[in-house]
């Protein structure tokens, strides 16, 4: 009596042990799907972020017999770095920017501001989206400084602008310019033809 409920006993584990690796076309179904959500979750992009204050940004280029200065200022932003592809991007809240550019030793100075710019490294390029541009007059110290005389001799309202910081293509583009005459300008051609 004692073996038959050994026996038993044994034979039901032997079943359970035996079911339970069995495996049925739900199971293979099951791992098939395990394995796909594993390998999307392993495709997806891994984003770094951080918030930032105060931001001031100082990039200089030279290029053939071309040389700029770019400073960029905002009060906030928003970092990002994928560390998948590993590009970073940074999204500058009331932006604020002195460019200036010596080309055959001539100096050219813009100031603009905008609600927003997108500066993304590589390929280490600034746009903005709806901005202000001020032409400013000869900076003969050929340096930015934050005391700088913001007296500009034109500005402009530009849809995008970009700034370009690689070796191949360093520089200013502005699309949809509409230039606006300054009133200080507008003076000095009213008492020049008085």
């Amino acid at each position: 009596m004692l073996k038959g409920i050994y026996l038993a006993s044994f034979c039901c584990s032997f079943f359970c042990i035996f079911i339970s690796f069995f495996v049925t076309e739900a199971d293979i179904n099951c791992y098939k799907h395990y394995v796909v959500e594993k390998m999307d979750a392993q495709k997806k992009e891994y984003i770094f972020q951080q918030q930032r204050k105060g931001i001031c940004k100082d990039i200089w280029y030279t290029e053939k017999d071309k040389s700029g200065h770019c400073n960029i200022q905002s009060d906030t932003s928003t970092f990002s770095f994928n560390l998948s592809s590993h590009e970073a991007e940074e999204k500058l809240h009331n932006t604020r920017c002195f460019y200036q550019e010596v080309e055959n030793m001539k100096t050219t100075t813009r100031y603009f501001t905008s609600n927003e710019g997108v500066y993304c490294f590589p390929p280490h390029r600034f746009t903005s989206n709806e901005v202000t541009i001020s032409f400013l007059e000869n900076n003969p110290s050929n340096f930015l400084s934050k005391d700088m005389d913001l007296t500009s001799f034109l500005q402009a309202k530009a849809k995008r602008v970009i700034f370009q910081f690689s070796p191949q293509n360093a520089g200013f583009k502005a699309e949809h310019l509409k230039a606006i005459v300054p009133s200080n300008i507008k003076e000095k051609i009213k008492d020049a033809k008085s």
